[in-house]
């Protein structure tokens, strides 16, 4: 690897059916990061996403959270 951290680029339907819900008015997007924790990835989002005053979501998988309580 580069050392990079990098986003996929996902393309959606031209039209495609959004859902939302709450007040509008502001642009706002949701992040989410899957599948962690992981030791060599999540202390580097997390100090981006600290940096950036940025706040995202994470959805953990039980054996990597058993295997890394400390993340």
């Amino acid at each position: 690897t580069d050392g990079y951290l990098t986003a996929k680029y996902v393309q959606f339907a031209q039209f495609p059916t959004l859902y939302h819900q709450g007040a509008g008015g502001e642009h706002q997007v949701a992040i989410t990061f899957d599948d962690g924790p992981d030791p060599r990835w999540t202390p580097k989002i997390l100090d981006i996403l600290k940096a950036a005053n940025a706040k995202a979501t994470f959805f953990l998988v039980g054996v990597n959270a058993e295997r890394y309580p400390g993340l």
